[in-house]
């Protein structure tokens, strides 16, 4: 029963350290997410890709998720 006990007691604690986390977290995905479009920015300059080139291979991107 102590073992029980104190698995639910860790079970509690992790969700609470995930539940403070969220804000970070999502802060975190956010900048990821800029970034990633700054790099296929310099990537889509990097090969001369023009708009609609990159409009095909952002909605290819897009259905392959």
């Amino acid at each position: 029963m102590d073992n029980a006990r104190a698995k639910i007691g860790q079970l509690i604690q992790k969700f609470e350290r995930e539940k403070a986390a969220g804000p970070e977290r999502e802060q975190l995905r956010r900048q990821i997410e800029k970034t990633d479009r700054e790099i296929d920015g310099v990537v889509y300059r990097l090969y001369n890709v023009n708009e609609i080139e990159q409009v095909i291979i952002e909605q290819a991107s897009r259905a392959s998720k």
